[in-house]
């Protein structure tokens, strides 16, 4: 059983840190290719993006990730074609909401753009479910396979478009579109072959689907807002060379971040299966693994603050050198937030979804003040510390909630 366990944390930790380091692997060629600009519009796109993402689809991996593991496949089954259903819906809601957004606030992204936005994210949605699948049947072979040849095609396809076909931005995000369009069919042709997509057109798991996920929605956005609207400030404020430099920082930043998804994506299904109906020692020793993690995160962070002014200048092509000290920011709050992952199973585990919405958005609309306030005073530092100062607050009142439903027992006595 430990075998099989350690095996699985190995592939997911190995696969996730390969698809997420890929942007910061392929630094010092797309950094000696594209301008400070182009990863400026890219930025921008992906902030715009990240939103979208939320609203097309409502996320229903988040619904499988809790529910999938006590429920029978056939179920599971009506739920997936049900969520492909919402797609639809919000698909052609949020497109006129892109085109009437394009129109007046980012003329300087082609309407085009926006359109292919919304075309990826209703794309993305089967991705998701299928890599949830993988996690929720523990197929961390599948899953690593999976991620690892998505990120290769999209590499390699990216550095033909940039490098022999000269199309700077356009060419990095056509062949993101284009990989996650081709991975998208295939994943509904697994799970179609593998029974999980039984074609009963459900009102009723509609929605229950619609009550499930939209209070999380705004957890999600909350999150987004910490994570990317510090951009769409940057770029409106400061102009696109600014915020690509930003751009550049966070993807170094993140690396720290990529760390913590890997070991959480394991953890995560081991605390639902665990905590359902966990006993006072196993809460104890959840909590034992939970003060490990996070003396191991800070440790992580300290190791980061020695070795990455060496990677930087060993990866990033010079003209981003202004980018160098708003990294460590960023790489600690994105430390904080990785806390934040850990402790908002217990709200997940309780049904709590609109209280995690609001303690996020709360977060969420604190880090747009902050970046307004801070960006002008401070420029591009400004919003570095607008983040940090987000996801501190965000962990705070997440475990002071946390503490109030659970009470958790922070000592570890087995009273």
């Amino acid at each position: 059983m430990y075998r099989k366990y350690l095996k699985n944390s190995l592939l997911y930790t190995f696969s996730t840190i390969f698809s997420k380091a890929a942007p910061f692997l392929l630094l010092p060629i797309f950094t000696l290719y594209l301008s400070k600009e182009d990863y400026g519009i890219l930025g921008l796109i992906m902030s715009i993006a990240a939103i979208v993402n939320i609203y097309i689809g409502l996320k229903p991996s988040l619904f499988l990730i809790v529910k999938a593991p006590q429920l029978k496949k056939t179920e599971v089954a009506k739920y997936i074609f049900n969520s492909f259903i919402i797609s639809m819906y919000s698909f052609i809601i949020i497109l006129f909401i892109l085109f009437f957004i394009q129109s007046v606030f980012f003329t300087q992204i082609p309407l085009y753009i926006f359109f292919l936005i919304a075309v990826m994210s209703l794309f993305l949605v089967s991705n998701e479910i299928l890599e949830t699948i993988f996690q929720v049947e523990k197929k961390a072979s599948n899953y690593a396979v999976y991620q690892v040849l998505k990120v290769i095609f999209s590499i390699g396809l990216s550095l033909l478009l940039i490098i022999v076909f000269k199309m700077g931005w356009e060419g990095k995000y056509f062949a993101d579109f284009t990989i996650v369009l081709l991975f998208s069919l295939y994943s509904i042709y697994y799970l179609y072959k593998h029974h999980y997509i039984d074609m009963k057109f459900d009102f009723i798991k509609q929605k229950e689907l619609v009550k499930y996920l939209l209070p999380l929605t705004f957890h999600v956005l909350g999150l987004v807002m910490m994570n990317s609207i510090d951009r769409i400030f940057l770029a409106n404020m400061l102009g696109l060379e600014v915020t690509g430099l930003y751009t550049i920082a966070y993807t170094m930043g993140a690396t720290l971040g990529i760390v913590h998804d890997a070991l959480l994506k394991v953890w995560s299904p081991e605390f639902y299966k665990r905590i359902k109906t966990a006993t006072t020692e196993t809460k104890i020793k959840i909590l034992k693994f939970q003060y490990l993690y996070i003396i191991g995160s800070f440790f992580m962070f300290g190791v980061f603050l020695v070795v990455y002014p060496y990677i930087f200048h060993l990866m990033v092509n010079e003209k981003f050198n202004s980018a160098l000290n708003i990294i460590p920011i960023i790489a600690l709050g994105l430390t904080f937030e990785s806390l934040r992952k850990l402790f908002i199973g217990y709200h997940y585990n309780l049904g709590k979804n609109t209280r995690i919405a609001i303690l996020t958005l709360v977060a969420g609309i604190a880090n747009a003040v902050f970046n307004y306030i801070l960006i002008p005073k401070y420029g591009v530092e400004g919003a570095a510390y607008a983040t940090l100062i987000s996801y501190i607050l965000v962990v705070i009142i997440t475990i002071i909630d946390v503490d109030r439903l659970e009470k958790i027992n922070w000592r570890l006595k087995n009273e």
